[in-house]
Parts: C-alpha cells; structure tokens; sequence
C-alpha cells in the first residue's frame, strides 16, 4: 500500500512530537541523578552499582514489544546510565590494552558511553593499581577474562587486601562482567570489570570465590565436594603456587554466595582448604535475542 504524501507528512509530525517528548522526559532523569548525587552529599564512594544497572535493563528488556531490538533499547539506557554517573561525579575507567590480550574497545564504549574518559594501561597490575588508590586514578577497571593458560594471571593481586597501593582497607574487587548483552564465551569477548566497594546482589548473580589448598589438591575432587555442598559451578580456574606450596582454585558460582557460607566448612574439611577468599561477583549477563 502506497502511503500519500499528506500522510507522511503526519507520520514525521507525531516523530517530532514523540522526539519532543523523549527530550523532555531525558533532561528530566537527568535532573533527578543530579537531585540524588546532591542528596549523597560526601558520603564518598562510587555511584556505580552494577546490580542496579542489571536490574533495570533486565526489567526494560522483559516488557519490551514492537519492532525495535532488545538489543538497541539496552544500549540506549547504557548511554544513559553512563551519563547519569558522570553527573554524580567524576568517573574514569582504566583499561588493559594489548594487542592480543587487552580488553576490547568497543566493548568498553558501548557499556560505558562514548564520551566517558577511558585511560589505556600497559598491564593488569597497573589498571588494578589505578583503582586501588584512593585518588582520581580510576573508578573502575577493565581486564580480559581470566584463563586457564594465563602466563601471568592478574586475579590473584585482589587476594593482597590493599597490597596495591589501596587506601583504609579497601582492596578492588570484581563487580562486574561485560558485555552484559550478548554472549561471553571468548578472552577477546569478554571482560571483568574491578571496583572498590562492596558487591550489591541484583537477584540472579555469580560469585567468584578462591579456595587455597594444599598442592595436590585435585579439580575434581573440589568440583565433587562442591556440587555435594549444593554449590553450582559455572568455571573453575586452578593456580600452582610452588613457592607457597599450595594450589589456588577460583571458582565461578551460580548465585550471590558469601565466603562465610556454611557450606564451605563442609566442603574445606574435606579437600583440605587452609583459606577462602571472595573475589567479588558479577549480575549474570543477559542472552542476546535478537
């Protein structure tokens, strides 16, 4: 069916109008963040919450209809989001660059906005040093997923509490994983983000937790006495420690879970774990659906 030019003409009218009344609606969220940095006052520490931010995207995206892709609505709240923290205060993300094994940036840009600053580190240690410190260094933090093969895995440096220049006990930890949408299955596919502050629940999570055993602790003995404790194992990175004589096991857990659980008593007498350690934990990325 052939549209008329006077109908057209209609059609881009109620656009402006829609346009009009979207501006009206952003420039007033805008002025609410603003209304709640000033109501935080100093109380110090980041307005990032991840937990939030996975709770309204997966809220938005579950009444989501009509033509336009999940995929664009996110991203558009993503910009939003981005915006909204650099109206609370001064937000800059530090990411690992490297030719092979850096954090990807488009990734980075699609989750933290465009223009939020971004300043490119020549290691793990160094993005994780610049969000220790207790300075304008970095809010948060950007590095590859870790894997089994890493030849110098950064994720035990969160182990030191403060070893990396951190300030009042404060030591970085895991709060995040990107991209949020989509999937995550590759190193250059996918990245953890690290903050300080504590880890919010967001009602469908992963925890990341260390257990430090004694060397000859095996993978599938741990797994066994895991899953006999009712935990449920997402991913399971082992590391050799011969210079301390024990072996370093971090395990991606289905679900918000504390190092206090009960459960690990149980399961440390068994596999002879000498320390538990909670690296932080991540609100489980969406799947892509379109």
């Amino acid at each position: 069916m052939t549209i008329v030019s006077g109908s057209l003409d209609e059609l881009r009218r109620e656009i402006d109008t829609i346009d009009d009344a979207l501006h009206d609606l952003v420039m007033r969220r805008a002025e609410v963040v603003r209304r709640i940095g000033q109501a935080k006052g100093g109380a110090g520490g980041s307005s990032y919450r991840p937990a939030r931010e996975a709770q309204l995207l997966r809220r938005l995206v579950g009444r989501h209809h009509g033509p336009l892709p999940p995929s664009t609505v996110v991203l558009f709240w993503r910009e939003l989001m981005a915006a909204a923290l650099r109206l609370q205060g001064d937000f800059t993300v530090a990411v690992w660059r490297d030719r092979e094994d850096g954090v990807d940036a488009e990734m980075v840009r699609q989750h933290f906005g465009a223009v939020t600053p971004v300043t490119p580190h020549s290691s793990p240690a160094q993005v994780i040093t610049a969000v220790a410190q207790d300075s304008d260094s970095a809010t948060v933090g950007l590095l590859p997923l870790p894997q089994d093969d890493d030849q110098d895995p950064w994720w035990p440096s969160l182990l030191i509490g403060g070893g990396l220049g951190a300030t009042r006990g404060e030591s970085p930890r895991i709060v995040a994983r990107l991209p949020f949408l989509g999937s995550t299955t590759g190193r250059s596919e996918g990245a953890f983000v690290v903050a300080r502050g504590d880890v919010d629940a967001s009602g469908d999570d992963h925890s990341l937790i260390v257990l430090v055993c004694a060397e000859d602790a095996s993978r599938a003995r741990m797994q066994g006495a895991l899953r006999n404790a009712g935990f449920i194992i997402a991913g399971h990175i082992s590391l050799d420690r011969p210079g301390a004589h024990e072996r370093l096991h971090m395990l991606d857990l289905t679900g918000f879970i504390v190092a206090t659980d009960p459960r690990f008593a149980v399961v440390g007498e068994r596999i002879g774990a000498t320390a538990i350690h909670r690296l932080g934990g991540y609100p489980t990325p969406m799947a892509r659906t379109d």
